[in-house]
């Protein structure tokens, strides 16, 4: 996939899901589903998912997750995972990167 897209992400309590966006719209083809218990963070299932998907580059992103977020930053209430803002832009390579609550995501959504 040489062009240019969004990440999005919901980051569940059991699943994470990811997929591109480009525009306003979702791409329903690039949506994947990983188990949590099998990765130690939620870097790790995002590396997986961009090399499934061999993307060459990422604009930006925005990572709903079940959990308080506070300070640019997300615990997951039922695992272990701290998802860091500024860690995800140096991932990623990008300027642009939200993390949300899911129940905001869905506010967003309607």
């Amino acid at each position: 996939m040489s062009q240019c897209v969004n990440l999005v992400a919901d980051v569940g309590g059991t699943n994470t899901r990811l997929a591109f966006s480009t525009g306003n719209s979702v791409r329903s083809e690039t949506i994947r589903r990983y188990q949590n218990n099998t990765a130690e963070s939620f870097e790790e299932i995002l590396d997986q998912y961009l090399s499934d998907m061999a993307i060459s580059r990422v604009g930006k992103a925005c990572i709903a997750v079940a959990g308080p977020i506070q300070r640019n930053s997300a615990e997951l209430t039922n695992m272990n995972w701290k998802i860091q803002n500024d860690e995800l832009k140096k991932l990623l390579n990008i300027e642009i990167s939200l993390i949300i609550n899911d129940m905001q995501a869905q506010g967003y959504a309607i």
